[in-house]
């Protein structure tokens, strides 16, 4: 870890004192060890440490006034200031950190407008790994230039944490200037627009705008050599990615997706797939545990079509010179 930002300087600021009460019991290094902190009205409290799920305080059930008062701090009793972020299901926290929501819909001119009647809160502990790229790095490089890149996995896998180490070490390589388009503000964590986290010093990072808005205002504006956002997957998505293409920028982003067939399932993903947009695919998964990448899949054509296959000689060569092998980052 580069910095000292953990769970209790992080996270208790936004949690009921119950919950904190149970978490002050926990020794230092298993308290570290906790990916995600869930919340579920009439219900235990439950940790998640990597695969695992723990419930401490044999089963301490989480009242509606504890839920109340998750809901209350999270917000800052702001809940009209947080009304976009409501209606995607989840609030980003100081940090990058996340809080998923599970509530009522509420709906207006056939859209969602917000969630009401909140009964369940995610918390995922976003964390800065440094160097957990580097061996990665020089299989996305062709004669010293870095190449379109996807990083793919389920959710809670380290497509994130991935991706900004990646960014810092591009950075630091002093030959490229890089574009964070960090729309919910957990790439960067950008606390009035100076990033939390080290993204290196050849990096601009746009907090806060859409995906696909950030991509083309980068490219009018800040002139750069790498674009990088993080979930792909709509349609104004691929049109930003298609016109940073055509304009030579080289695109570092991640996708939701469990394997090479489900990332090629989803419409906008296969089609960038089948016009050959990324030189490389990066799959993560969670064995042994969580972090861990799967496989490295590289761009060829075959029968006249782009395709993309994993050379086992070139993992296997991952895995030897790879500081940690096959094992996770996180």
């Amino acid at each position: 870890m580069a910095s000292d930002r953990n769970i209790r300087t992080d996270l208790f600021p936004y949690l009921p004192q119950k919950v904190i009460n149970l978490l002050e019991k926990m020794d230092e290094y298993e308290l570290n060890a906790v990916t995600e902190i869930r919340l579920r009205m009439g219900r235990p409290l439950s940790l998640c440490l990597g695969k695992k799920i723990q419930i401490p305080g044999h089963g301490v059930i989480m009242e509606e006034e504890d839920i109340k008062e998750a809901w209350r701090l999270v917000t800052a009793s702001s809940v009209y200031a947080l009304e976009e972020e409501l209606k995607r299901g989840y609030i980003t926290l100081k940090g990058g950190h996340r809080v998923g929501l599970a509530g009522s819909a509420v709906w207006k001119d056939g859209k969602i407008k917000t969630q009401k009647n909140i009964a369940s809160l995610n918390y995922r502990f976003a964390r800065e790994v440094r160097n957990c790229g580097e061996s990665l790095l020089p299989y996305l490089m062709t004669n010293g230039n870095f190449e379109n890149t996807l990083l793919f996995s389920p959710p809670g896998c380290g497509k994130t944490t991935l991706l900004r180490d990646l960014v810092r070490l591009i950075s630091d390589l002093e030959t490229e200037n890089l574009v964070v388009v960090d729309e919910r503000g957990e790439i960067a964590a950008g606390d009035h627009g100076f990033p939390l986290y080290d993204v290196g010093n050849f990096t601009d990072v746009l907090h806060g705008f859409s995906k696909s808005e950030g991509m083309l205002l980068a490219l009018r504006s800040l002139g750069p050599t790498i674009l990088v956002t993080d979930e792909i997957g709509n349609k104004n998505d691929m049109d930003a990615v298609m016109d940073s293409v055509r304009c030579g920028v080289s695109l570092l982003l991640t996708a939701h997706g469990g394997s090479l067939e489900e990332l090629q399932s989803r419409p906008v993903i296969k089609e960038l797939l089948q016009d050959g947009i990324f030189h490389h695919l990066v799959s993560l998964g969670r064995v042994p545990k969580p972090g861990t990448i799967g496989g490295i899949y590289h761009r060829t054509i075959k029968d006249g079509r782009f395709c993309y296959v994993e050379d086992p000689a070139i993992f296997t060569d991952y895995c030897r010179h790879g500081s940690r092998g096959k094992s996770s980052f996180l």
